[in-house]
This record gives C-alpha cells, sequence and structure tokens, in this order.
C-alpha cells in the first residue's frame, strides 16, 4: 500500500509531466470517451480549472474524429451544450 506522502508526489510528478502522449483508440472508443468527457464537464462540483483541462481534452479527442468523420462535427459539438441535455 503506497503511503500518502508517496501518492502525493507520484501525482505531482505525473501532473506536471506535459510530454505528449502517443495512444492508439478506435474511433468508437474515442466517441465514447469524447460523451464521457462531455458528461464530466457537467458535474456542479467540478472545479472550473480543471472544467477547462476535460475540455481541452475532449477538443482534441473531437478534432481527431472530426478529421476522419467530418459530418460527425455538429452531432459532436451539441454535446458541448447544455440544452442539448436530457430534461430531469
Amino acid at each position: 500500500m503506497i503511503d500518502e506522502t508517496k501518492f502525493k508526489v507520484i501525482t505531482a510528478h505525473v501532473m506536471s509531466d506535459e510530454q505528449p502522449l502517443a495512444i492508439e483508440i478506435s474511433i468508437k472508443s474515442a466517441w465514447l470517451l469524447l460523451s464521457g468527457v462531455q458528461l464530466v464537464t457537467r458535474h456542479p462540483g467540478l472545479h472550473s480549472r480543471t472544467k477547462e483541462e476535460f475540455e481541452h481534452i475532449g477538443r482534441q479527442i473531437q478534432e481527431a474524429i472530426r478529421d476522419v468523420h467530418p459530418e460527425a462535427d455538429e452531432l459532436m459539438e451539441m454535446g458541448w451544450n447544455p440544452e442539448y441535455d436530457v430534461p430531469r
């Protein structure tokens, strides 16, 4: 079990690393991931800086999908707009 101090050191090290990370992901998985990121940004308790970071990540995913499926861009963009959320 990692103690709290070591946990904080590891987390700080990883969170300060801005090195690009190359990954392979299917378009289907990227679409699902984008949807999840958009959902996370709706959480009322999410700190504004964290929300900005999530949106930045999501926009990168959206751009990559748009490069392959430009016809899906309008639909993906709707996911950022709370007016399209399902009412409670």
